[in-house]
């Protein structure tokens, strides 16, 4: 109710006067509403009756009093809208009571920066092209900070090629620029070349001067995730959980969890002849080069799995890199055949073998881009079955960001908030600043945001620090992870 009809209503309760300007419509209607109501205590109230008797019903509240009494119900719990609208519905009468606890609780700062995150995708996939030929494309990525080894390691360094699925990790004390570059340059570099591109996430170690220097040099295009969205690497992504859990699962057979970093081969190992066996075609019917024997290789004494295929290639790693599958403890046969009589023209072997691998590689290769292609689209449909589309926020809109980082189990579940200063709608990547007007470095993806709900009031000073501080401590915890 206005506050002027609230007036008017009062003075006739409890004076029995009009205000001065009052038509007759309106002291007509002043005195109808008088029947339903009585005073006390300098408020309002609704009659009620109950067995011939008359008691205090609900309050009637006015644009003054409205706000402030919903706002103490809710606070009471920061219930949700149904259970703050009973609360109210029992104790107060209004104009448009409803609108206004909608209103309220969809704007509470408190229930916004501890609401639910929800599993939502607002932008269609975009999958990485797959590339034509080995290594054109590598990811990389680090794995920890884990248990410290006795020979001092604490972190993992992953890298994948794009198309054969080929993984690549060691263990490593630090995960610095220079322990980034040597590991580039040792482990991908000097064996398989300079790739085309390489793809990573934003971490320091990448970020660095160092690096980007000894990228341009080699002519490689270093192409960045957006950040906290580590499927823009997925591959990567996948490797690291199933290198840990081969690694896991491994060390369980020994009992040696401590010794984390002894495990790394044999996972690489197992990982690089198998995966799922693709819906489409059989392991068998995927060997095409079944006749090259390869030297047994026992580590650990760990029992391998036997030679199956890629899921999305429907080829081994192994397979699309050499030509064969390498053969494992679990796999390997003793010869049968005269291994002199085999040697005795071994020039003329190795030419044949040469000229059947360069031609069947080249087709393999092919099968396994198309493969991917294939399992990439179907993924990205499934994907965006889920996605649901949202209007972009514009320039100067305000949001709240996910916290990757809380301090506890208590702490706020957002950032913010924050306002819109740049949109890239090809990536639905944003530009933000804080709320001590503080720009975030890196665009982050429309997936981890909702928009704020601001009301119209102003907003209090203390909250207006606490987003302040909470920033800022968000800024200061990205800075030591990275």
């Amino acid at each position: 109710m206005d506050y002027s009809d609230y007036i008017g209503l009062f003075n006739y309760l409890t004076r029995g006067i009009y205000p001065k300007d009052a038509t007759l419509g309106m002291k007509a209607t002043i005195r109808r509403k008088a029947k339903k109501y009585v005073t006390q205590g300098g408020r309002i109230y609704q009659k009620a009756i109950q067995d011939g008797k008359e008691y205090l019903g609900k309050e009637l509240l006015h644009e003054g009093t409205i706000e402030q009494a919903i706002t103490r119900v809710h606070q009471e719990g920061h219930t949700g809208i149904t259970n703050t609208w009973k609360k109210v519905n029992v104790q107060f009468v209004g104009k448009k009571l409803y609108e206004r606890v909608v209103s309220l609780v969809r704007t509470c700062i408190t229930c916004q920066m501890r609401q639910r995150i929800p599993h939502l995708r607002v932008t269609p996939g975009h999958p990485i092209p797959t590339p034509s030929r080995p290594f054109y494309m590598v990811g990389t990525d680090c794995i920890g900070p884990l248990e410290r080894t006795r020979s001092g390691n604490k972190y993992i360094m992953v890298a994948s090629d794009y198309l054969t699925r080929w993984p690549i990790a060691i263990a490593c004390r630090n995960i610095n620029a220079s322990t980034t570059d040597k590991f580039l340059f040792d482990h991908i570099v000097s064996v398989y070349g300079v790739p085309s591109f390489l793809v990573s996430d934003r971490g320091s170690n990448y970020m660095s001067s160092y690096l980007q220097s000894f990228l341009r040099k080699l002519e490689c295009t270093h192409r960045f995730t957006t950040s906290r969205r580590p499927q823009s690497n997925g591959q990567v992504e996948r490797l690291n959980q199933t290198l840990v859990q081969t690694m896991a699962k491994l060390m369980r057979d020994d009992s040696a969890e401590k010794h984390w970093d002894e495990y790394i081969t044999p996972a690489l190992m197992c990982i690089s002849v198998m995966s799922k066996v693709s819906r489409n075609k059989s392991a068998k019917e995927l060997h095409f080069i079944t006749d090259t024997s390869c030297r047994c290789i026992f580590i650990h004494n760990t029992i391998m799995l036997g030679t199956m295929v890629n899921e999305a290639t429907g080829f081994s790693p192994s397979m699309l890199l050499y030509g064969y599958d390498i053969r494992t403890p679990s796999t390997w046969a003793p010869p049968t055949y005269d291994i002199a009589a085999a040697t005795a023209d071994i020039e003329t072997e190795i030419a044949i073998r040469a000229k059947k691998i360069k031609g069947w590689l080249a087709e393999v290769r092919m099968m396994a881009k198309r493969n991917s292609e294939d399992r990439k689209k179907a993924r990205k449909d499934i994907y965006d079955k889920r996605v649901v589309p949202r209007e972009p926020f514009m320039i100067n809109d305000k949001v709240l960001m996910k916290d990757h980082y809380p301090t506890n189990k208590f702490a706020d579940l957002y950032i913010g908030p924050l306002t819109v200063v740049k949109h890239n709608p090809g990536t639905n990547t944003y530009y933000l600043i804080g709320p001590n007007s503080r720009r975030i470095e890196h665009a982050v993806h429309g997936d981890i945001l909702l928009p704020f709900k601001e009301r119209l009031n102003m907003v209090p000073a203390d909250q207006v620090t606490r987003a302040m501080n909470k920033f800022q401590s968000w800024l200061d915890k990205t800075e030591e992870l990275v």
